[in-house]
């Protein structure tokens, strides 16, 4: 990669106090120029460090990235797995090339050696004394060991999700309990064992946590710095607003993801024209039916099935038309299908659809059809959307401007929906920091 500048910036220096869980701090991101997705996050714990005795103490820095199917760090030509590894690789071997952006009130005062993957402790080893990474997950994050893993705070949803098989994670650590079977190689830590272990990586989605030892100062009085340097969570939130101003008739408030939201993602919302009800799709093939604020109010998951060779890692966005209720998804193929919310192609099998000049598939971050008139949209991770029939996604207008929630990016985008009643656009974010 090519030689990146560090920018960090200089703040007045104060120590942070260490108060059990509390003492995980968001100080920063980190990323390079021309980077896909949002930049990672430096996330300090001022008890994290292993002394030579075993016991853990001092600074670490954890760098936490989550990684999508559409995610490519480096060519897209390449495909998934060769990128993860190039990912890997960088991380590890380019450490002084990174542009950095420090929190207000924050101050790195020292890094020691290069980003690396936690230590496991003794193998085996269940001791969170003896484990960076059992330190993190147990005694920071609060979760027993040898239990299933749920989220805690500022790592979110993702580091409780198991690998599966569909091609694309890269190497780094999985809190997970269930074990991996698809080709490749890579580091998995097993939270029921203890233990580290080597095991196939061409799983689809991730979280990569590098450490570095690291002694960081925080200011409250400095300019712009927060009057409490401890992250919070934020929790799940949802806006409604116009395709082009996504919160501008309902500010975010919170809404309630079913039961076993941890175990899978949404792959397509849409809203009944008929009755407003939302309907959510996983990749687990369920779906389950409730309100904005309640994804399984109505009904909860039951199964549905796909058009023959498509799977849910296909379904790129979805809709429910407002004249007859009939339920589109698109896919990544280039195709798309109509059916119920229970069998995807039952009114129609897949034919082909076109995008904006430019656009591909895997650019698509949400899709909604109106009540009014049966019109398509199609939201897009570069910041635009169009208007279009379900095979011409800008018939009816070419790609504009969108904006989010202040804060938000379209990589926070869980899904998106229309409503039948009055054409409000309702978006859901993912479980996030303040």
């Amino acid at each position: 990669m090519a030689k990146r500048s560090l920018l960090i910036l200089a703040v007045v220096l104060c120590g942070i106090s260490t108060t059990s869980h509390a003492s995980l701090s968001l100080i920063g991101t980190i990323g390079w120029a021309g980077m896909s997705g949002p930049p990672m996050n430096l996330i300090y714990d001022d008890s994290g460090r292993r002394s030579s005795s075993g016991s853990i103490h001092g600074g670490l820095i954890w760098l936490d990235r989550s990684y999508g199917s559409s995610e490519i760090q480096f060519d897209a030509s390449l495909g998934t797995g060769e990128n993860a590894r190039l990912f890997a690789e960088a991380m590890t071997q380019q450490s002084d090339d990174w542009i950095i952006n420090i929190r207000p009130g924050y101050t790195i005062d020292s890094w020691d050696g290069d980003w690396r993957l936690p230590h496991s402790g003794t193998n085996p080893t269940g001791n969170p004394s003896d484990s960076e990474l059992l330190h993190l997950v147990v005694e920071e994050l609060g979760n027993d060991l040898g239990s299933p893993f749920y989220e805690r705070g500022i790592f979110e949803r993702i580091l409780v999700q198991s690998p599966d098989t569909n091609g694309g994670g890269f190497f780094g650590y999985w809190l997970a309990q269930d074990n991996e079977h698809a080709s490749g190689t890579g580091i998995w830590f097993n939270t029921l064992s203890g233990q580290q272990e080597t095991v196939p990586a061409g799983f689809h989605g991730g979280y990569a946590l590098f450490v570095r030892s690291a002694s960081v100062s925080f200011d409250p009085a400095a300019v712009g710095a927060a009057a409490e340097p401890v992250t919070s969570l934020e929790g799940f939130i949802a806006s409604a607003g116009s395709s082009w101003d996504l919160d501008a008739l309902r500010e975010p408030s919170y809404y309630t993801p079913i039961a076993n939201w941890a175990l899978v993602e949404v792959v397509g919302m849409g809203i009944a024209g008929s009755d407003d009800r939302v309907y959510a799709w996983y990749n687990d093939g369920t779906v389950s039916a409730g309100t904005s604020s309640d994804l399984d109010f109505y009904r909860m998951p039951y199964s549905y099935s796909l058009p023959e060779g498509k799977t849910p890692a296909d379904i790129v966005g979805m809709g429910i038309a407002g004249s007859d209720d009939h339920v589109y998804a698109w896919y990544s193929d280039g195709t798309v299908s109509a059916g119920t919310s229970s069998d995807l192609d039952f009114y129609r099998m897949p034919y082909s659809y076109s995008l904006p000049e430019g656009k591909t598939p895997v650019d698509i971050v949400g899709m909604g059809i109106t009540g009014s008139d049966d019109r398509v949209y199609a939201w897009y991770s570069d910041g635009t959307v169009s208007s279009g029939t379900s095979w011409d996604l800008d018939f009816y207008r070419e790609i504009y401007s969108y904006s989010l929630v202040p804060g938000k990016t379209p990589a926070d985008v869980v899904g998106i929906g229309i409503a039948g009643s009055n054409d409000s656009v309702y978006v859901w974010y993912r479980l996030s920091i303040t």
